[in-house]
């Protein structure tokens, strides 16, 4: 990898380093290109459920847009740089662009799909299972806790409980938590 850093000791040997380093790079090109889909049918939805899908579209494009800043940070913390050129996102990326204008359905069906396609070609050989939709997983996205200023998609408990897909109106934490809403978007889960 061009530009890799050897110098860098974290207790993980170099060349271990930088094939985790080219996995991520595949995962941050991945991630970046969902993002870029995402806001692009944020933008371009129409229809009678365009409220719905522009303020969920929104939501989702801002997650990916923190995702991409941590994979890439991580990818510089094991000494290599980050790929961030459209040109390193297409050679990279599994998830192939739009050539065409998808009806809100097709949107809907593609951003799922690119959800689970595993990072090419050195991925699973099979993508991990998709977790249940009332799985306990952390909720706090697209909020910050003030508490802890975690990220969107962190994992304390101050934001974790079980929540189902089809429970828009439920509080987006624990009650209790100090979690600044963004939006009173329905969340999805994958």
């Amino acid at each position: 990898m061009v530009g890799f850093d050897t110098r860098i000791d974290i207790g993980i040997p170099a060349p271990q380093r930088e094939a985790i380093a080219q996995g991520l790079s595949r995962s941050l090109a991945d991630t970046y290109t969902l993002y870029l889909k995402t806001q692009n049918y944020h933008w371009n939805v129409t229809g009678p459920m365009f409220q719905t899908l522009h303020l969920m579209f929104e939501g989702q494009y801002l997650e990916l847009a923190l995702a991409v800043d941590l994979i890439a940070a991580r990818i510089r913390a094991l000494g290599a740089p980050a790929p961030a050129t459209y040109h390193e996102f297409a050679t990279l990326s599994s998830i192939a662009e739009d050539d065409d204008r998808p009806d809100a359905t097709e949107m809907i069906r593609r951003l799922v799909a690119g959800r689970r396609r595993p990072s090419a070609p050195h991925a699973r050989s099979s993508p991990s299972p998709t977790p249940p939709a009332t799985s306990r997983r952390p909720i706090c996205s697209p909020s910050v806790c003030r508490s802890t200023r975690r990220p969107p998609g962190c994992c304390g408990a101050c934001c974790s409980r079980p929540r189902s897909s089809l429970d828009p109106g439920a509080p987006y934490a624990s009650p209790g938590s100090k979690m600044t809403p963004v939006s009173d978007t329905a969340r999805v889960s994958y």
